[in-house]
């Protein structure tokens, strides 16, 4: 009987519904059923909240309204339950730091403890508060918080260390160095820790960290840190290359008993050494550099990475060299790279060089020693790249050079890029040193007159030219052009390195997705690093 009354009272209740929805319009229906929907406190003011943080049924609620209405009236009562029941510190902690009344610094301050404690339950919930108050307070970049951020930088409570790395991210205390040394140095810790100590060591620049910081860019134990460290050595700049130079050299005792534990290929040392040295740019790399790449070692990578690093540098003193080795290199990748570092160097001098490095290697010899026709287009693809690398150099003074190249050569396939390449050559002798005729052609429908206008124009120094590459970022589409433009910006980094931080920045900002996006960075960095000089 009872269960047929209660079915009875809940059809009631529908069909009382439904004539409430049909005797009003739809907008009084709306309100009806959001009254309906409406939870118990909802629109209650800070004040009725804070009471709530003691109800078990209704904390969560509370700590979630005061989370979002950040209200400044509520903070001395915030503060008193603070003190009173440590069960509701690291919530209150919390939602202090979102207010950011500084005022509450003492409390909060107070409120971390530093004991440990053997009950395990009791440890957790001190972890727990240390955590929330070290985020409140470094979300108010509360000063004297400082020496309470260093003492837990030695926490042995994973989040305890990775939220005092964090606000170490926001004090940047020189005084942290050794304790954030300590923890890079630590390879049992995860990757996101270090990753934040290494950057805050990075911001603070102290070349103590210098030891440390090359050290990581070869621990590989909990995930990689290498471009977090690559990324820190180039903020401390001239000060981290004679580490560096000593590592690339192999006189890093420390790193070569790391790759022989971790069985690193062979040039992993030399390549991340080369590679961070290039980002760097500083000159007295380049006889370390030059040493590897003119040795007999068997070393592609190392090689391979420092050929990119000289060019990176523009060093002049390397370009005759690495066109010398440009004509014998038998490794194709090793020999793209010294193609490229010239390329970048922009020294038109050895163009003589390439021309003869052009016939090598011999394709028929090799042919009938028995290669395949894989490795036949290999060996034909790195002969083309000479001829792109010669075209991307020339000036109007080296047309012959080309013309040469062009008359000579008998392969059918090189000859269609000679050709498609000898647009270069016109440009080049049409232009000469006019930079409006240059600018002019970056507006061609041909790619590869574009590409050697840019080339042009990044070896112009002047500050217009510089404006007319940035002026292209995100708006050419083609990757050769844009990689010229990349150069063209490098080129101009180190002199004009102030006025192109703010519309470089803005202009990678708005890029979304780019081939290039990685060297654009570099180059961000490297303006932020020689600003920061």
């Amino acid at each position: 009987m009872r269960k047929r009354r209660f079915f009875v009272s809940i059809i009631s209740v529908v069909l009382s519904l439904g004539l409430i929805f049909a005797c009003v319009n739809d907008k009084e229906a709306s309100k009806f059923v959001e009254k309906l929907e409406k939870k118990p406190g909802e629109g209650k003011p800070a004040s009725y909240w804070v009471k709530k943080l003691t109800d078990p049924q209704l904390k969560q609620d509370a700590v979630k309204a005061l989370l979002e209405l950040k209200d400044k009236s509520v903070v001395p009562q915030l503060v008193e339950l603070f003190k009173k029941d440590k069960s509701l510190r690291g919530d209150i902690a919390e939602i202090l730091g979102l207010i950011g009344d500084k005022s509450v610094a003492p409390a909060l301050l107070e409120g971390l403890v530093f004991e440990v404690s053997n009950n395990i339950q009791e440890q957790r919930e001190n972890d727990r508060i240390n955590e929330k108050i070290l985020g409140a307070l470094a979300a108010m970049q509360e000063e004297s918080a400082k020496p309470a951020v260093i003492k837990l930088l030695g926490s042995t409570s994973a989040p305890v260390l990775a939220a005092a790395v964090k606000a170490e991210k926001v004090f940047k205390d020189k005084a942290a160095v050794d304790a954030l040394i300590a923890i890079i140095k630590n390879d049992n810790l995860s990757k996101a820790i270090r990753a934040d100590a290494i950057y805050v060591l990075g911001e603070i620049g102290d070349p103590k960290a210098v030891p440390a910081l090359v050290r990581a860019m070869y621990i590989e134990k909990q995930g990689t840190v290498y471009p977090d460290a690559n990324e820190a050595l180039q903020k401390i700049g001239k000060a981290a290359v004679p580490e560096l130079i000593k590592t690339f050299l192999g006189k890093n005792e420390e790193v070569r008993q790391i790759a022989e534990k971790s069985n690193f290929v062979v040039g992993a040392i030399e390549g991340k050494a080369a590679e961070t040295l290039g980002d760097i740019c500083d000159l007295s790399a380049e006889d370390a550099l030059m040493k590897m790449i003119k040795s007999d070692e068997d070393n592609p990578i190392a090689k391979s990475k420092a050929a990119f690093a000289l060019g990176r540098m523009q060093s002049k003193k390397a370009a005759p060299l690495m066109a010398k080795l440009a004509e014998d290199e038998e490794d194709p990748s090793v020999r793209a790279h010294y193609l490229l570092a010239l390329n970048l160097i922009g020294d038109t001098s050895v163009i003589p060089q390439l021309v003869k490095a052009e016939k090598k290697p011999d394709l028929e010899k090799y042919k009938k020693e028995g290669a395949t026709p894989q490795e036949l287009d290999i060996l034909r693809k790195g002969r083309e790249e000479v001829v792109k690398t010669i075209a991307r150099l020339a000036t109007e003074k080296d047309a012959a050079h080309y013309e040469k190249v062009m008359k000579e050569e008998k392969n059918p396939e090189i000859g269609k890029v000679i050709k498609e390449y000898s647009v270069m050559i016109d440009v080049a002798k049409e232009c000469k040193s006019d930079f409006a005729c240059y600018k002019g052609k970056l507006s061609d429908a041909n790619k590869v007159v574009r590409e050697k206008a840019a080339y042009m124009i990044g070896r112009i120094d002047s500050e217009e030219a510089m404006k007319t590459l940035v002026g292209l970022l995100g708006v050419e589409k083609d990757n050769d052009v844009k990689f010229a433009v990349l150069q063209g910006l490098f080129n101009f980094s180190g002199k004009y390195y102030k006025q192109m931080l703010p519309p470089v920045e803005q202009k990678i900002a708005e890029l979304k997705d780019d081939m290039l996006k990685n060297d654009l960075n570099r180059l961000l960095l490297r303006l932020k690093s020689l600003n920061r000089q």
